[in-house]
């Protein structure tokens, strides 16, 4: 049971560095810089159009990068359910198995001596 419990570490120590190599997105970080606005109590009409312009550009291209970054979440959340699946699984296969063995060792250790050495439920011999 250790043995089977120490490989699934390992396995999940292994994915871990490859998964987090795929969740980064460049849609989702390294948004433009909030543009400084003019100040409306004493900047004149040349500096407020200038402005406006500014504001108009930096949040349509705020928008558009978030719509992109919206999207990419819902691929990973995606993916992430499809992971989530994949685990719970195979976590319940090795739970079937591992159930399985421990009762097929049980059943071994009850025949006694005319079976041989006793096995450990991790699967030793004794």
């Amino acid at each position: 049971m250790r043995l089977l419990i120490g490989a699934a570490a390992l396995a999940l120590l292994f994915a871990a560095p490859a998964a987090q190599a795929q969740t980064t997105s460049s849609n989702c970080s390294d948004f433009a810089p909030v543009p400084t606005l003019p100040d409306g109590a004493t900047a004149d009409r040349e500096a407020i159009e200038a402005g406006n312009a500014q504001y108009t550009a930096w949040g349509q291209a705020r928008l558009a990068k978030l719509q992109l970054c919206r999207a990419e979440i819902e691929a990973l959340r995606a993916q992430l359910l499809t992971f989530e699946q994949s685990y719970n699984s195979t976590n319940g296969e090795l739970n079937s198995v591992v159930t399985a063995w421990q009762a097929e060792v049980l059943e071994f250790n009850e025949r006694g001596a005319s079976a041989g050495r006793r096995i450990s439920r991790s699967g030793r011999a004794n």
